[in-house]
């Protein structure tokens, strides 16, 4: 529920990067492809978007490396 209301807080372009950040994470996208992640977040919707990225249970662990990726690229 805590996950649920920090998610739903964000500014709805903070939860595009946040969702974008995750794909790079789970290895769906690469750093490189940071603008696709921000259309599939938007062709998605916000109230989806809350869904997935809460829905996460490695959530933690797929931000982590998509920074990591966003980092090094």
């Amino acid at each position: 529920a805590a996950l649920r209301k920090a998610i739903g807080d964000l500014h709805p372009d903070a939860r595009l990067e946040l969702f974008a950040v995750m794909r790079i994470g789970q290895g769906d996208l690469a750093a490189g492809d940071w603008r696709r992640g921000l259309s599939e977040a938007t062709s998605l919707g916000d109230a989806s978007i809350s869904d997935i990225l809460a829905d996460d249970i490695d959530l933690q662990s797929h931000l982590e490396k998509g920074l990591y990726a966003l980092g090094s690229a």
